[in-house]
C-alpha cells in the first residue's frame, strides 16, 4: 500500500444511508507483476489506467474523484512523505521542520491545487477548494509518521494557522499563494528561534539547579540536536562551566556515538571543548553509567496529556537507574511544546517496529552465528522498537522555549492540541 487517506462520509437519501468511505492508494511495484498482475471479479466489468483529471468523465464507482483528490498528494508532497517515514536519524525536532519544508515546498511550486480547480470557477470556490487542499496535504504529513506525530503535527497545525489568516482576507488562489508564501518562510524562521529561546531557558534552570563549582554529571542517550545545542550553550556562556557527560551506545545505530563525535566536533571550532569529558558505554551497562550522575537529560518524540514522554528505547532504564544509584538525581526533559500530542494515553500510541536487520547486522558472524535453523525460525522474533514511555511520575522538569512546565501545564497544551487540530482537519 502507498497511502492510505482521512476518511468521509456520503449520504445516500434514496436508500437512507450513510456511507464512510476509506481510499487507499496502491503502488504497482517494478518488480512485481504489475498492470498484468491485476485480476477482477464478478464486481467489475473492466478496468483501465486513466489520468486522474480524466476520471469525472468515465463511468466509475461514486465519488471516485473525491476518493482520488485525498490519496493523490503530488510529486513534492509524495516525495516529502516518503522522505520523513524513511528517515529513522532525525528527531522529532528536525522531522517536524522538515515537514512544514513540505507545505512551502507545495505552495511555492504550485503542487495544492490538486484535480479539483482545475474544474472550479473563478472566486471564492475555487480559493476555498485550494484550502482544502493545502490542509489535506497538511493532514498527510500528520499522519507520515506516527512516533513523530506529536511535534509533526505541532508544527504542520501552525504553519496551517498562519496560513488560514491569508486565506481569511480572500483572493485568488494564484495571490493567497503569494502571501501564504511570506508567511510560511516567517513561521520557518521562528522555529529556528524556538531551539535559542530553548536553550535560554535550559541555561536559566541549569545556574538555579547547579550552583556549584564541581562538574555537573549528565546521563544521555542517542542523538538530539536540541540536547547538543544545550550541552554547548552551556560550556559557551558560562566559563565556570564544567560538565561530565555520559552517553549510552544507543544500538542498534550507535546514535549516542554519533552524537559524541558532532558534540565534540563543534566544541573544538569553538575552542571550548577543555571543560566537557564524555564517557561512552553500551546500553547494557546503563546501571555503571548511572552513578553518581546529577542530572537524566532526555529529549522527547512526544508528549502524551499525562505528561509521560516518549523517547529513545533505554530511556526508560536510564531513568529508573539513576534514580536507584544516584541520590537527588533530576530527571529534565528539554523539548519543543510543539511535541506536546492531543489528548490520549501513552498506550493509545502504538510502538514502531524497525527493520530488524538493523539489529541483527550487530551479530557477529563466525561459528554458531552465521547458521539459521528451523528450531530458530520458529520460536524467535526479534524486535528493533525505537521508543518507549517515560512515566511521568519519573519526571521533574520539563524545559521548553516558553518556560519550565509542570504536568498541569502540560494537559492545558494537550487540549489546546485537540482544539487546533479540530479546527485544522475536523471537517475534511
Amino acid at each position: 500500500m502507498l497511502r492510505a487517506a482521512k476518511s468521509y462520509s456520503i449520504v445516500d437519501e434514496r436508500l437512507n444511508t450513510e456511507w464512510t468511505i476509506y481510499p487507499f492508494a496502491f503502488l504497482l511495484l517494478d518488480e512485481g507483476k504489475g498492470k498484468d498482475g491485476i485480476e477482477i471479479d464478478w464486481e467489475h466489468t473492466t478496468y483501465a489506467f486513466v489520468r486522474p483529471e480524466e476520471v469525472e468523465e468515465r463511468d466509475t464507482v461514486p465519488h471516485l474523484s473525491i476518493s482520488l483528490e485525498r490519496v493523490l498528494v503530488g510529486k513534492v508532497v509524495a516525495e516529502g512523505l516518503r522522505e520523513l517515514r524513511d528517515d529513522h536519524e532525525s528527531g522529532a525536532r528536525l522531522l517536524a521542520g522538515k515537514a512544514v519544508e513540505v507545505l512551502v515546498k507545495a505552495v511555492r511550486e504550485g503542487h495544492v491545487r490538486g484535480m479539483r480547480p482545475v474544474r472550479e470557477v473563478e472566486g471564492r470556490g475555487s480559493l476555498e477548494a485550494w484550502w482544502r487542499g493545502f490542509r489535506m496535504i497538511g493532514w498527510h504529513l500528520k499522519v507520515s509518521r506516527e512516533s513523530m506525530g506529536a511535534a509533526i503535527t505541532g508544527a504542520v497545525c501552525g504553519a496551517l494557522k498562519a496560513v488560514k489568516e491569508e486565506v481569511d482576507t480572500g483572493g485568488t488562489p494564484e495571490e493567497v499563494e503569494e502571501r501564504a508564501l511570506t508567511k510560511l518562510e516567517v513561521v520557518v524562521d521562528e522555529r529556528r528561534h524556538n531551539i535559542e529561546r530553548m536553550v535560554m531557558q535550559f541555561r536559566t534552570w541549569l545556574s538555579e539547579y547547579h550552583k556549584e563549582k564541581e562538574p555537573i554529571s549528565i546521563l544521555m542517550l542517542s542523538s538530539s540536536s536540541t540536547i547538543k545545542a544545550c550541552v554547548i550553550s552551556a560550556l559557551a556562556k558560562d566559563t565556570d562551566c564544567r560538565i561530565r557527560l555520559k552517553i549510552m551506545e544507543s544500538r542498534p545505530l550507535f546514535e549516542g556515538v554519533a552524537f559524541a563525535r558532532s558534540l565534540l566536533k563543534e566544541l573544538k571550532e569553538r575552542g571550548i571543548d577543555d571543560r566537557i569529558e564524555v564517557e561512552i558505554a553500551p546500553d547494557a551497562s546503563v546501571g555503571i553509567l548511572a552513578k553518581d550522575v546529577d542530572v537524566v537529560l532526555l529529549g522527547a518524540d512526544r508528549i502524551s496529556e499525562e505528561g509521560d514522554v516518549s523517547n529513545k528505547t533505554g530511556s526508560l532504564a536510564a531513568v529508573l537507574c539513576a534514580k536507584e544509584v544516584s541520590r537527588d538525581v533530576k530527571v529534565v526533559v528539554v523539548s519543543e511544546i510543539e511535541k506536546v500530542a492531543g489528548p490520549g494515553k501513552k498506550e493509545d500510541h502504538k510502538e514502531e517496529d524497525n527493520d530488524v536487520s538493523e539489529v541483527t547486522r550487530q551479530w557477529p558472524s563466525g561459528a554458531g552465528f552465521e547458521a539459521k535453523f528451523e528450531q530458530w525460525e520458529k520460536a524467535i522474533k526479534v524486535r528493533n522498537v525505537y521508543f518507549e514511555w517515560v512515566p511521568a511520575k519519573h519526571i521533574d522538569y520539563y524545559v521548553c522555549e516558553i518556560g519550565i512546565f509542570n504536568v498541569e501545564q502540560i494537559k492545558n497544551q494537550s487540549g489546546h492540541v485537540a482544539r487546533m487540530e479540530d479546527e485544522m482537519f475536523g471537517d475534511l
